[in-house]
């Protein structure tokens, strides 16, 4: 997550909290902690879902997410035919083209460690 992506969530969280905290300054700055606590825990998070770190070694500390992980991490469930082409999709409870689906499929996306960021050239609709 760039720091654009960082940012706009926080503002999001914040625009639901201002009414709670009764400044939008106030509620900004709580918003922008919690979005970066929420990154700082991802690692471990993954891990506890089965996820192995890859490459640390070489000083590419990253994780991958294959196709069963799609689920649990982005909540990207899929149908297919018995010809392995996608009769369905959706990600998050929401439905999305078949098209959408295969190219987040195709897409190699992982979890840099260091930038604390997911990493992928489709992940801009899912983060």
């Amino acid at each position: 997550m760039n720091n654009s992506q960082i940012f706009t969530k926080a503002h999001q969280v914040a625009r639901q909290t201002v009414e709670i905290v009764g400044d939008y300054i106030i509620a900004f700055r709580l918003a922008l902690k919690e979005v970066y606590a929420s990154l700082q825990g991802m690692q471990q998070k993954l891990e506890a879902l089965g996820m192995t770190v890859w490459g640390a070694e070489f000083g590419k500390a990253r994780i991958y997410i294959n196709l069963e992980d799609m689920a649990s991490v982005f909540g990207l469930v899929i149908n297919q035919y018995k010809t392995g082409s996608i009769s369905s999709a959706s990600l998050n409870g929401e439905k999305i083209s078949n098209s959408r689906a295969y190219k987040l499929l195709e897409n190699k996306i992982y979890f840099d460690i260091d930038k604390q960021e997911f990493v992928g050239t489709e992940l801009e609709p899912i983060i």
